[in-house]
């Protein structure tokens, strides 16, 4: 009788082990001068995979041959990097309005990542700051995966049209949210694997933490949803509301919708709640360029550096 054995390593061994790979690869790199390029998922048009048009569904065939960039390589247009005139970076001091969805329907991993944009412990361990990306090209980003951490090694090559990011955009020259969803798409096989899915599943890859999903009717307790939403967050729980698909609405619910800006079968990041005059409001943070434009659309909002409330 034979018996299999393995150990479950720890989350610190397998993230030693990893950056001891990855600083001793970008190390031979330098010495050679060279960049790497990651032949397992290697920048082209292959492992963009099939794309859609996130409005009309239709495939999404622009500029599929293009070269792909390094970061510095990108369109310098300083409103579209927020005025930010240094050198691109791994990440600092990031907020939720660095966050930004590009022509690809993962929003739910998207406003996933924007809820730990002010968790920097959690954005250290999982896309840590180095010394060797900008000349080596080497990154390193660590996913749970299959029930484990994994270190998940690419290089910094990112699919563009006309040198502006095809998919998470960069603002503030700070490159780890298109990292991280290229790390992702990696595990995915391509990008085009990204499209469609649920923000718990993104925590837990992001986290390694159980989740929990809420389904919620028009028939919802509003007392009771408003107190747990608010023990959740006080807790520093991660939290993202999604809206249902219009085909499920009536008529009057679709011209709501439109008429303030809110996206259908959408994921947005719960990064707050606050009570004005006897209303009970959610701080939602758009990963897109529509923006709630009703009651209080007013009110500061994250893209000023702020939250509301929590």
């Amino acid at each position: 009788m034979s018996f299999h054995w393995e150990r479950l390593r720890s989350k610190e061994e397998i993230f030693e082990e990893g950056d001891q790979d990855c600083r001793e690869h970008a190390a031979y790199l330098k010495q050679r001068k060279e960049v790497f390029i990651d032949e397992e998922f290697p920048p082209t048009r292959e492992t963009l995979g099939v794309l859609k048009d996130i409005d009309t569904g239709e495939k999404d065939e622009e500029d599929l041959d293009n070269e792909w960039l390094a970061p510095h390589q990108f369109s310098n247009s300083q409103l579209y990097r927020l005025n930010n005139f240094g050198k691109y970076q791994m990440w600092t001091d990031p907020w939720p309005f660095h966050v930004c969805q590009g022509r690809l329907g993962d929003c739910w991993l998207i406003a996933a990542i924007m809820t730990i944009a002010r968790k920097k412990k959690l954005l250290e361990e999982l896309i840590p700051r180095n010394d060797y990306t900008a000349d080596t090209g080497v990154v390193q980003v660590r996913l749970f995966i299959d029930g484990k951490w994994n270190v998940i090694k690419t290089d910094y090559f990112l699919p563009h049209i006309d040198r502006f990011e095809r998919f998470a955009k960069m603002p503030k020259r700070q490159a780890w949210v298109a990292f991280i969803e290229k790390a992702y798409a990696k595990t995915q096989g391509t990008f085009g694997g990204l499209t469609g899915g649920f923000p718990h599943n993104a925590f837990r890859t992001l986290t390694g933490c159980m989740t929990k999903m809420y389904i919620f009717g028009r028939n919802v307790d509003k007392d009771k949803m408003w107190a747990e939403v608010n023990e959740w967050l006080a807790a520093d729980f991660l939290v993202c509301v999604a809206t249902p698909t219009f085909d499920d609405q009536t008529k009057k619910e679709v011209r709501y919708f439109d008429r303030h800006m809110i996206s259908d079968c959408h994921v947005y990041a719960v990064l707050g709640t606050t009570v004005e005059n006897g209303h009970r409001l959610f701080h939602l943070g758009s990963n897109s360029t529509l923006k709630w434009n009703g009651k209080w659309s007013e009110k500061p909002g994250y893209d000023e550096g702020e939250y509301l409330g929590n």
